[in-house]
Order: structure tokens, then sequence, then C-alpha cells
């Protein structure tokens, strides 16, 4: 007759059955953990808990056996940020109406627009040597800002803002911008999830296009169900949950929807890497109930 450990064995061997990490709290589901373990075993795909016999939890000596730092692909990101976010020099207002530069760079105020490095566009056949060799003063830039602000455009369109003022960022400065938005948004990722550097690079991905489309304070903040999702590495919750709304004239948003759907998939994906996932809605189950 077939023993436990050999039916551990021999799950863990076909791969119906894999170890996870445990989120910080060390427990789940009211089930307190062994002192020492980080892991639990969970069925494949639906990432329901397997208890031995004893009620408690079934751990192994290797519990890191997923750590790992995998990092997201930075060019990829950056394509699908210039794909969705779409890329200007000039200031233009986005669909809720914020000053924005570059890829989706959001200008809080005035003041903000006049640290940013602007130069004047050569028009009307002037050169840039002319125009003070491109140099546009604080001043400048605030009323700038001030006049995009109050343009009274809403179609959301980037070319209808890039007569307004006539003074632009170079490329390589809105790279370094968008690097430096990038860098934070992943310390932000990083201080307010402690195992991000350890999910999925897709997963990372998706988290990555979230918190950069709706900032911070949203992201973290206003959506229970998602967070729970990500603390427990639900993936397929963490897709269901991660659907935006956006809305321009009262209609839905098809660039949104697109890009929900690119999302979706990422967060999918990690399931492919990280099919052991925990879900907190499964119902505990002793081994002998595993089928075969």
């Amino acid at each position: 007759m077939e023993m436990q450990s050999q039916k551990l064995e021999r799950l863990l061997s076909m791969k119906r059955a894999g170890w996870a990490n445990l989120p910080e709290t060390g427990s789940i589901l009211g089930l307190t953990i062994p002192a020492g373990h980080r892991a639990i075993l969970v069925e494949r795909a639906t990432g329901c808990i397997i208890l031995s016999d004893d009620g408690k939890p079934t751990t192994r000596p290797e519990p890191n056996q997923f750590r790992r730092a995998i990092r997201y692909d930075r060019n990829a990101f950056k394509k699908h940020a210039i794909d969705f976010e779409g890329f200007a020099q000039h200031m233009y207002l986005d669909v809720k109406g914020n000053v924005t530069v570059g890829i989706g760079h959001l200008i809080p105020d005035a003041e903000a627009a006049a640290k940013l490095k602007f130069h004047h566009r050569e028009t009307n056949g002037e050169s840039m040597k002319t125009q003070r060799k491109g140099k546009v003063d604080a001043m400048h830039k605030r009323n700038a800002y001030l006049k995009v602000l109050n343009s009274g455009i809403t179609n959301g369109s980037l070319e209808a803002f890039k007569d307004v003022t006539h003074i632009d960022l170079d490329p390589v400065v809105i790279g370094d911008i968008f690097r430096n938005d990038v860098k934070q948004f992943i310390h932000e990722l990083n201080c307010e999830f402690p195992d991000f550097e350890t999910y999925p690079a897709s997963a990372q991905l998706g988290m990555l296009d979230l918190i950069y489309n709706i900032g911070r304070d949203n992201f973290c903040g206003g959506f229970p169900v998602f967070q729970k999702a990500l603390e427990f590495r639900n993936w397929i919750k963490v897709a269901e949950e991660s659907h935006r709304l956006e809305e321009i004239n009262g209609k839905h948003n098809e660039t949104m929807e697109r890009r929900n759907e690119v999302v979706r998939g990422w967060f999918l994906d990690a399931i492919k890497d990280e099919p052991f996932f925990l879900n907190p809605d499964c119902p505990p189950k002793r081994l002998s109930m595993i089928p075969g």
C-alpha cells in the first residue's frame, strides 16, 4: 500500500503539486505554520492547500524553491508604455485633464513644469541660435503649463496640443524621465510588496503597468481584493481584478480595453511560471482526498 509520503513524492514528480512561499505573516486561512517553515504544499492550477493527516500544513526543508530574482523586460515595458501612453515632446492633457508630457509623465503643477528641460521649437524658419539657443526660462515654462491646462481641448489627441506652446523636451530627456519614473514606481512596489522581486517577470510587468498608469495611491490603496490576491500569488484572481474602467465623453476607452487585455494576459502568464499559487478561497483538504 502506498504511504502518504510516497504519494506526496509521486504528486510532486508528476508536477501535480508544488511548494510556494507564504505571505510575510507566516500564516494563511487561520492556519499557523510551524516555526522555521516558509512554504506550503499546494495543488497545481487550483492553488488549494494540501493538509497532512494531523491537520497541519505539509512543509518541506527547501522552503525557498520559488524564490528568485526574475526581473521584467525593461525594453518590453518601454515599448508597451509608448504604445498606450504615447510619446510627446510637448505638453498635453490626458483623458483625465492632467498636464502630461513624454511617455505619460504627469506634471502636477506649473512649478514642476518649470524644472523640466524644455527647449524652444524651431518655428517659421527661425533657428535655435536666434531663440537663445533653445533655452526656456522658468516663467515661460509656467505660462506654457497654464496655457495647456486651460486650453479647453478635450479630445485627448496628442497632436491637438502640438502648437499650443511651441516648447519641447528632447527625446533623450524624455528617456531619462521615463527611467526615473519606472525606478520610483519599482521602489514603491518593493515597499508595498516585500516579495515583489520574487514574482514571475510577467506579473512584475502587469503590476508596473498598473501603478504607472493609475499612480501609487490608487494602486496601493483602493483595491483590497486585488491586493490580497497579489499577497497570496493568486494570479487568476489578480488577472480578474486588474481590469480598469475608463471613459472618454461617456464612452468606454477602447485603448484602455486593449491595454487591459495585455495586462490580463501578463498575469495569466504568471501561472505558467508559478502554477502553485495560494488560493484563499479553496477549502482545506487532506492527502487522503487527493485522487490517485
